[in-house]
C-alpha cells in the first residue's frame, strides 16, 4: 500500500480532487447537502495541524507548533457540517500559503454543486492578506476576516463616523461568552471594529 501511495504525483492528486469535486455535486442534488441551495451560505478557512510520528514522512516538519506533523487547508459549511475542499500541505507552510487558490476552488466547487446564494467567507487573521482579499473581490464573495491592528487599521477605524457603526454581537449571552474562554472586553471591541472595517471596505 505504501509503494503505491508513494507512487502517485500531482496530476494524481488532481485527479482525485475532480472525483471529490464531482461527489459533492451528487450528494448536493440528491438533497445531502444545503436545502435551499439559493439561501445563503458561509465558507470557513482554517488550517489544523496533523501530528505525524516517524521521520521518514514525506512532506511532515517542524511548524509553529514546534512538532513533527502535515499542516492541511480546511474548507467548511456550517450550514451542513461538511468538509467542502481540503489540501494536504508540509508541515513547516505557513497558515495561508497558497489561501488563493485554494479560495478560488473552494468557490468552484460550490458554484458546480449549484450553490446561486450570495456567499461569505470567513477567516481568522492567518488570512488577512491582499491576494485573498482581492480574489473574494474578484469571485464577488463577501468575506469576514480578522485584521491585525496595526497603525493603518487604528486609523481607518478612528475615521469611521459613529453613526455608521452596527451592532455586531449580541448584548449578552454573545459576550458572556466571549468572556468564559478568556476575551478581554477590550480585545473582543477591536476584533468587532477590526472586521467592521473590512465590510465597510467591501461595500464602498
Amino acid at each position: 500500500m505504501g509503494t503505491w501511495l508513494r507512487s502517485f504525483r500531482w496530476h494524481n492528486i488532481r485527479q482525485l480532487d475532480a472525483v471529490s469535486r464531482e461527489l459533492l455535486a451528487r450528494l448536493w442534488a440528491a438533497g445531502g447537502g444545503l436545502k435551499d441551495l439559493a439561501g445563503p451560505l458561509t465558507i470557513d478557512l482554517d488550517s489544523t495541524i496533523v501530528l505525524v510520528y516517524g521521520r521518514g514522512k514525506q512532506g511532515a516538519a517542524f511548524g509553529y507548533t514546534k512538532v513533527r506533523d502535515y499542516h492541511p487547508q480546511l474548507a467548511t459549511c456550517p450550514e451542513t457540517g461538511q468538509v467542502l475542499f481540503c489540501r494536504l500541505r508540509g508541515g513547516n507552510a505557513g497558515a495561508a500559503r497558497g489561501a488563493k487558490s485554494f479560495l478560488t476552488e473552494t468557490v468552484s466547487r460550490v458554484r458546480h454543486a449549484g450553490a446561486t446564494s450570495p456567499l461569505t467567507v470567513r477567516a481568522d487573521s492567518a488570512f488577512y492578506s491582499r491576494a485573498v482579499l482581492l480574489t473574494d473581490r474578484m469571485l464577488d464573495v463577501r468575506f469576514s476576516i480578522t485584521v491585525r491592528q496595526d497603525p493603518k487599521i487604528k486609523a481607518a477605524i478612528a475615521a469611521i463616523p459613529e453613526d455608521a457603526w452596527k451592532q455586531a454581537i449580541s448584548p449578552l449571552k454573545s459576550w458572556d461568552l466571549l468572556r468564559k474562554i478568556r476575551c478581554s472586553t477590550t480585545r473582543i471591541t477591536n476584533l468587532v471594529q477590526a472586521v467592521l472595517v473590512l465590510h465597510l471596505a467591501a461595500t464602498g
